[in-house]
């Protein structure tokens, strides 16, 4: 996605040090990080990802078809555990 990128993030840090009075810093420690080793270091730290969204598709339940809903399926598989929010087709 456009603004996952390190190009962005870079050109987002340079507007932020001129857009401020303070100075302002994105950090960024997962951005060259895969999904499958994301999830493992929420997990560890204990996060819950039943407070979280990652579906494009704006209804009450994730999809489970958009490839944001597929990425984060196969994270949660890949790490042995079962996500935690509800999804419009059975998992």
């Amino acid at each position: 996605y456009p603004d996952c990128r390190p190009e962005f993030v870079h050109a987002m840090n340079d507007v932020a040090k001129i857009a401020n009075y303070e100075p302002v810093e994105i950090v960024t420690p997962y951005l060259t990080g895969d999904k499958i080793s994301i999830l493992r270091d929420g997990l560890a730290m204990g996060l819950d990802y039943g407070k979280s969204w990652t579906c494009y598709n704006g209804r009450e339940k994730a999809c489970g078809k958009c490839g944001s809903c597929v990425e984060r399926l196969e994270a949660f598989e890949l790490n042995n555990t079962r996500d935690p929010l509800p999804y419009e087709i059975e998992q």
